[in-house]
Order: structure tokens, then sequence, then C-alpha cells
């Protein structure tokens, strides 16, 4: 019975081992290097075999781990490692593929193309690539210089012009006034020269005594009793220069100083002379002070001295003044009383200051003070 037994079941028992133990023993196969790994929510008994179906569209409710072996050697670094769970794994996402695409353009605009005006044309410059600026839109060619843009005209050259012929006349260009932006119709006032400038703050270096005609022994400084030196008398009396006249006026005379530019010297000619203008020169300080003493020199009238009032205290300073300038000079008593014994004993201009609220055409006042 045994035997019947052994000789039933053991046949199957010996079939079955070697079986296995060549199963055991079998070595991989070595054409697959890879793993395929069920999904963790299906049961191993419905594990099926995979289908290997390209595709180049991403399911996001696909659940089902696609295979390994769609990616290339070098994506393989983005693959989950061996010892991450599959509850990791599965919540990985594939990589996203971006698609290239391309857009229409507008249509070219046609741009104005400057050309210069150095007898380059257009057509002869090369055009440039679109790849080169890096936004895929080409250039519009240079097809002619009918759309170029004309540069603008050249200014004249300023150029002084010192020749003129002899029978025709230079034309003087004189100096315009400052005129204020703010308002225009406005003139910005004068500024006298520092020799003569004086304020209620500080007082003008010069000194001169207007009995006598100005020199180098009269118009000295106020401090150093110094001579004047020429050149400074020569420069304009005033900021801007003035060209036309310039009027001052005291307040101890009743007679306005009006002070004219003088001419300057002609010149000398062999054979005849050209017709010319006589160039006018700005008011300088010279002119100025000239113009005081030949004012003040002049004799007054009867209706003047009679205007003082007869006996009053302004006709007996007025003579006590005449006395004195004919004692200082040495004479002139025939001369009779003149306009500069209305300033008594104070003879020695000292400053002039520009009065701001003067209309236009300059207006100064004189300050004398004692010697």
């Amino acid at each position: 019975m045994a035997f019947i037994l052994r000789g039933l079941f053991g046949v199957g028992q010996s079939n079955q081992k070697p079986s296995s133990s060549s199963r055991r023993s079998q070595p991989p196969h070595p054409s697959r290097s890879y793993v395929f790994i069920p999904s963790p929510s299906a049961p191993p008994s419905a594990v099926g075999p995979i289908s290997m179906k390209h595709s180049n569209s991403y399911d996001a409710p696909r659940t089902t781990k696609p295979s390994p072996s769609r990616y290339h050697a070098e994506e393989s670094t983005a693959l989950p490692s061996r010892s991450q769970s599959y509850q990791q794994q599965g919540q990985l996402h594939r990589p996203t593929f971006h698609r290239s695409t391309s857009y229409k353009y507008d249509s070219q605009v046609q741009y104005p193309i400057y050309t210069p005006t150095t007898g380059r044309s257009s057509s002869d410059s090369g055009t440039t690539s679109a790849s080169s600026h890096g936004h895929g839109r080409p250039i519009p060619p240079r097809t002619s210089s009918v759309t170029t843009v004309n540069p603008p005209p050249r200014r004249p050259v300023l150029k002084h012009n010192y020749t003129w012929d002899a029978g025709s006349k230079p034309v003087v260009q004189y100096p315009r006034p400052h005129v204020s932006f703010l308002n225009p119709n406005c003139r910005e006032s004068i500024h006298m020269h520092p020799l003569l400038a004086s304020s209620r703050f500080h007082n003008a270096p010069i000194s001169y005594d207007v009995t006598f005609p100005p020199s180098s022994r009269y118009v000295v400084d106020r401090n150093t009793r110094t001579a004047v030196p020429a050149h400074t008398l020569a420069q304009p009396a005033t900021d801007p220069p003035t060209f036309t006249k310039l009027v001052m006026r005291c307040d101890k005379f009743p007679w306005p100083v009006v002070v004219s530019p003088s001419s300057k010297v002609g010149k000398f000619y062999i054979g005849n002379a050209p017709m010319m203008p006589a160039e006018t020169l700005p008011i300088s300080n010279i002119d100025l002070l000239h113009a005081l003493h030949s004012t003040l020199s002049i004799r007054v009238t009867h209706e003047e001295w009679d205007a003082l009032g007869s006996g009053s205290p302004a006709q007996r300073r007025v003579s006590r003044a005449y006395e004195r300038r004919c004692l200082k000079m040495g004479g002139g008593w025939e001369g009779g009383v003149r306009r500069i014994d209305w300033l008594g004993h104070k003879v020695q201009l000292i400053g002039i200051e520009v009065d701001r609220n003067a209309s236009a055409g300059g207006i100064a006042k004189l300050i004398f003070g004692s010697s």
C-alpha cells in the first residue's frame, strides 16, 4: 500500500521539487534592468501586464504610474528612488512638456529712415537680420531715399566784420537795455559805478571838489587822498552803460544835471576824409564830473535870485557861500553868484545814489558833503 502511495504521490513530488530548485537557481534575465512597481491601491493579484502605449498628452485623473521605459537616460534623475514610500511615489507628477508655438506678427510698419547728407545712399547700407535684435521681427529694408528725413537747415556762422568801404557808412550797434523776463515792459534799474555808488549803508570812495574842473588834483580817493587813475575815470558810469543821457538832481538846488556821452576824437586821414558819423561812447565817470562842474558854474539870473526871497535866510546863506568861494579861488568877484553857491559849504561830491522810483531814463541823486 505504501508502495502504491509512493508511486502515486512520489512522482508528483519528484516533479515538483526539481522545478522549484531550478527556478531558484535560474539567474535573472540579463536584458531587463528595471522593475515594474504595481499601484499601491490595487491588490497584488490584480496586477496584469502593463501596456506600453506612447502618448504625447498628459491625463491628470490617471493614477497608474507610467512605465519608466518611456523616459530617456538623462531624465532618470527625476524618478523617485526605491527607498521612497509608495505614497510619495504616487504624488509625483510627470514633467511638463512645453510646446513651441509660432505667432503671427502684424504687418510691417514703414518707418522713416534718416540718410546723412554726405552722399551716402540708403541702398548701399546692408540690412540687419532680425535675430540680431532678439525680437524676431524683421526690420524694413531701406529701399529708397524718398522716405528720408531731411536735416534742418544750418544756422549761419556768426562773424565779425570790421571792414567797410570808404563811401559807405558803418552801422553802429548800440547795446539794448536789460529787460526783465517777468515783466518785459519794465526795464531794470541802472547801477552806478563803484567809484560813485553811494547808499544809506556805505559811502562812495570818491571825493571831488566841484568848485574846480575835474583833474587828478581834485578828484581823489576819500580815504587815501590819492588821485583816481585815469583808466577808472574812463570807465562807464552806469551798469548797464548809458548811451543817451543821464539826469541827476540834488535837494540843494533846483536845476537838473544832464549828462551826455562824449564823442570820440576825430581820426587823421590822408586826402579826403570819409563821411562817417562820430562813434558814440557810453557815459563815463569823467563825463559825469565834467557835466556836473559845467552845470554848477553857470551864473544865476535875477529871477532865480529873487526866488530865494529878498533878505531871506536862503539869500544870506548863498551870499556867504559866494564870498567863501571867491576867497578860496583868489578872485571871481566880478563873476557874481553862481549855482554852486546854493551848496553852501558842502561842495564835495561824495557819492551818487540811484533813484529806484524814478521813471525810465535814469535819474540819480547827487550827495554832497563838507570839505
